[in-house]
């Protein structure tokens, strides 16, 4: 699972590799009488324990997430700020709606979320000659 990432994200194979080794060297020197068989076990034991409790955070935003979006609440609240804020302010409406969910969910969740509002936000206002903008 840790390969994929590696190899598609910015940070690369050979930079996890030297913060894996800064890891154990930093416990080299942290703690006096530990050998290198030791600062690597309790690195790969801390990357465990670290990656176990992010990956369960990410899950458990991905569930709200989803859940947010078959829902329907997410459009409902972006809705409603809509109604609150005018059709004029639509873009604020669709910012404060971003800002209120991101709080349960992670931002770039958020914002995976209110793409299809946003995209059918522009949609509803290119198709009613009401709300256009004028100049």
């Amino acid at each position: 699972m840790l390969t994929p990432f590696l190899a598609t994200t910015a940070i690369g194979p050979f930079m996890a590799l030297a913060l894996i080794v800064a890891g154990a060297l930093a416990g080299l020197m942290a703690v006096p009488g530990l050998d290198l068989v030791g600062a690597m076990a309790a690195v790969k034991t801390e990357f465990g324990v670290t990656a176990g409790r992010l990956g369960l955070t990410i899950a458990l935003a991905a569930v709200i997430g989803a859940s947010l979006m078959e829902s329907g609440a997410a459009d409902r609240i972006v809705r409603t700020l809509i109604v609150r804020c005018g059709v004029r302010q639509a873009p604020l409406a669709l910012l404060l709606g971003a800002f209120l969910l991101s709080g349960p969910v992670f931002v770039d969740t958020v914002l995976l979320l209110l793409l299809p509002i946003a995209r059918l936000l522009s949609v509803r206002r290119a198709a009613a000659p009401s709300f256009t903008c004028s100049s």
